[in-house]
């Protein structure tokens, strides 16, 4: 291992966007504090060994581009640890959002793409013809992440008691 290697920060909670020019600096504003916020204060070795990255992407796209530009999506490296979750927020939203509302509006929306992980909609799996999960990661207790987030950004004044309005 080299010098810059030992020195260099590994960060468990990684943030970035995808979207227009008209939202990259407001939605970047945000990445450093909430990247800060969740590498200082949440441990993921405390909630098991299956996940020690998680990279969130928020995608603001405008309503008039073509479905399914920026899906939502998780996608889950168990060699790596590495947890990727997409999720698209309101690119309207984001535009007109008062600054001050914005930390709120960033906070529920990190919420709900992780809650994905927890409230995942059967399916019938068509080659075994059995219900499953959409998503499972054994080892990991995303109900206790979720929560101790949810409390993390609530102490930090990321999250208020009156939701952003889509």
């Amino acid at each position: 291992m080299t010098s810059t290697e030992e020195r260099a920060p590994k960060f468990a909670f990684l943030v970035t966007s995808k979207t227009w020019y008209e939202l990259e600096n407001k939605l970047l504003l945000m990445h450093q504090p909430l990247r800060k916020l969740l590498n200082e204060h949440i441990d993921l070795a405390n909630y098991g060994s299956s996940v020690e990255n998680i990279l969130f992407i928020f995608v603001a796209q405008k309503e008039n581009e073509e479905e399914g530009f920026h899906e939502d999506y998780i996608q889950y490296d168990g060699e790596r640890k590495e947890l990727i979750i997409q999720h698209d927020i309101n690119y309207d939203v984001i535009y007109n959002i008062p600054p001050e509302e914005l930390k709120n509006f960033i906070a529920l929306s990190y919420l709900q793409g992780l809650e994905k992980l927890i409230l995942q909609e059967d399916y019938e799996n068509e080659e075994t013809g059995s219900v499953e999960k959409t998503f499972t990661i054994e080892n990991f207790d995303f109900p206790k992440l979720l929560k101790h987030i949810e409390h993390l950004f609530q102490e930090n004044d990321w999250l208020i008691a009156k939701p952003v309005e889509e």
